[in-house]
């Protein structure tokens, strides 16, 4: 059954980018559809149980599929994927890379995307709820870097993709520039990476230097 992947996503998502980093690493072929804001009349909207995306639509000679939410959708292209140094991976690889997926989508992501949007005024100013979301991510990413301090022996998984995307869009918050140069295996993950000769030219647009 031949398929066509669609990828319907707002611009500078980070749980979208991390998807299609992903999909370009494993090589398969995802079109990106890019949303305006949402609205009812918008297909999938209207079909959708959760009401958020990215969502993937996968379409085949009988119709159409939708995949939700963003870790269901890393996971599928890399089971769909063969033959490649992630898809591959060995099953604890594998379980360790959902667990930190689900973590940082869960526990960090809701937290940086509002802050984000609280600098670049997309959101109205408020003082109180930048300062709170300012400790819950400082407390976050301390979690992330006990978690990740665990896993200096784990190949390099899909988790990982959200891992570089998550940091690229925390080093754009000027007041976590502390906290994230105190991450140190984190950012081994990152260099790990990065000195993947396909990630680096996939990624030039988005690594800066997050250790000076």
């Amino acid at each position: 059954m031949q398929t066509e992947l669609i990828l319907h996503c707002f611009p500078g998502d980070t749980n979208s980018l991390s998807i299609i980093l992903l999909a370009e690493y494993l090589n398969i072929d995802l079109k990106i559809r890019y949303l305006k804001p949402v609205n009812v009349a918008e297909k999938f909207y209207k079909v959708s149980l959760s009401k958020k995306f990215p969502m993937l639509e996968v379409k085949h000679n009988e119709g159409y599929y939708l995949i939700e939410r963003s870790n269901c959708i890393m996971r599928f292209l890399n089971q769909t994927a063969q033959n490649n140094p992630i898809s591959n991976r060995d099953q604890f690889s594998y379980d360790i890379g959902n667990q930190n997926l689900d973590f940082i989508s869960h526990d960090i992501i809701p937290a940086l995307v509002t802050l984000r949007a609280l600098h670049m005024g997309i959101i109205e100013e408020d003082r109180q709820l930048d300062e709170q979301l300012n400790q819950d991510l400082l407390q976050k990413l301390t979690e992330l870097e006990l978690i990740i301090a665990n896993q200096t022996d784990i190949n390099l998984n899909h988790s990982d993709f959200l891992l570089y995307v998550t940091l690229r869009s925390a080093y754009d918050i000027p007041y976590l520039h502390v906290k994230l140069k105190s991450m140190k295996n984190s950012h081994a993950r990152w260099q790990k990476l990065i000195e993947d000769a396909k990630f680096k030219s996939i990624c030039a647009p988005f690594a800066p230097s997050l250790v000076k």
